[in-house]
């Protein structure tokens, strides 16, 4: 017994003088979109560009995901509005009113649970659409974009684990 603590306290200070670090740290993975308009007079569905997930954050995603809903366009009135929904066409919800013809995004934050998104991200990527409702009509101009019934974009963030390198510790443990 007391040589194997021997042992192990020889390897730990080998592998601590060299620099291994057996931490974990919670890191914030954040992308977005970009901007997607829509063109059409009335009801209209766009699908955004996908999101691309590195590996990493799929595998190590943790806790919840924050969606952040920025919009613009024909949406000042109680029949003109856009519902936002992720893959599988789960609906996430819906724009509040905003300025008619913005010249800057409104928005509004959802707050989606790993049960919710993680099946999403297996794929390494997120896709959303918005839908609007018949109400928006194409008189607005938005980001160098005319005659466009509405514009949006949606910004995650995915909290994930990120694991120290150690991957040369099996050198020392294998036989």
């Amino acid at each position: 017994m007391g040589q194997t603590n021997i042992i192990i306290s020889t390897l730990t200070a080998i592998l601590f003088s060299l620099g291994f670090n057996s931490s974990l740290a919670q890191k914030t993975f954040t992308d977005s979109t970009g901007l997607n308009c829509s063109y059409a007079n009335g009801a209209a569905t766009v699908y955004l560009t996908p999101i691309s997930i590195p590996a990493n954050v799929a595998t190590n995603a943790s806790g919840n995901m924050s969606i952040k809903f920025k919009y613009a366009g024909d949406l000042d009135a109680y029949n003109e509005d856009l519902d936002l929904r992720g893959e599988n066409n789960t609906y996430i919800g819906q724009c509040d009113v905003a300025p008619n013809c913005g010249s800057t995004f409104s928005s509004k934050t959802f707050t989606l649970p790993i049960s919710t998104f993680g099946s999403w991200i297996n794929d390494n990527q997120l896709i959303f659409s918005a839908t609007s409702e018949y109400g928006i009509n194409n008189q607005c101009s938005f980001n160098g974009n005319s005659s466009i019934n509405f514009c949006t974009e949606v910004l995650v963030s995915i909290n994930y684990f990120e694991y120290a390198d150690d991957a040369g510790i099996a050198g020392f443990i294998s036989p």
